[in-house]
């Protein structure tokens, strides 16, 4: 087989031609070969020297369209202009509110059927709760916008209620039961501070990304 001379080329088209399809028909219906069909000319062999499964594909596609976030999220904690339950509303705005979110929410596979995506979810909110959520509570708790002596904590529980169970891709809901829990999440915010870190904008963002992924499972 002739070398390939440009492999991140390749690489980046296998991407770009999956996200599509992901999009057009959701990962659980794309499969392979639907893939290769679509490389003009590049072979199974060629996607599998690159990626080892579709499940490394899909990885590939989420890496791609969130390649940005960490200079984001970043960039809100450096901004001396927020104290620390600014900064942690920013954070919950520029997730829910991030493109990228949207689209995952109409390629994302079930994650009730899929231990390897729910696993990599439990550890991806293990790192972004120590790497950039407890910081920020730090930051509230010295500049007394947050209320808490317990910021480790509170940072992963607020990370494992928005990322599961107030996630369609897990806990498969409508619209309206979304909204009840966000309320009940409101109320337990409140003992912190943070009522409003969950505002009536995420709300109804959260009801319109139940009713993409109903939409989409009917593909």
């Amino acid at each position: 087989m002739a070398r390939n001379k440009y492999p991140e080329q390749t690489t980046q088209k296998i991407i770009d031609v999956s996200l599509r399809l992901f999009l057009e028909k959701g990962y659980d219906h794309t499969t392979v070969q639907d893939i290769v069909d679509h490389l003009g000319g590049l072979t199974k062999g060629a996607v599998y020297h690159h990626f080892k499964s579709k499940e490394e594909i899909f990885e590939a596609v989420l890496n791609s369209m969130f390649a940005s976030k960490d200079t984001r999220l970043h960039a809100i904690m450096r901004d001396n202009q927020l104290n620390g339950r600014e900064k942690l509303c920013a954070v919950v705005s520029e997730s829910f509110g991030d493109p990228a979110q949207e689209q995952l929410f109409i390629i994302a596979p079930n994650m009730q059927a899929n231990a390897r995506f729910l696993g990599a979810q439990i550890m991806q909110v293990q790192q972004a709760s120590r790497q950039y959520i407890e910081p920020i509570i730090r930051e509230g708790m010295a500049d007394g916008s947050i209320q808490t002596d317990q910021p480790a904590e509170l940072a992963e529980l607020l990370l494992l209620i928005t990322n599961f169970w107030l996630n369609p891709l897990v806990f498969e809901m409508e619209a309206a039961q979304v909204a009840s829990k966000c309320r009940l999440f409101q109320v337990l915010l409140s003992h912190f501070g943070l009522a409003d870190w969950i505002s009536e904008k995420e709300i109804a963002r959260l009801e319109r990304y139940c009713e993409m992924v109903t939409q989409s499972r009917k593909k």
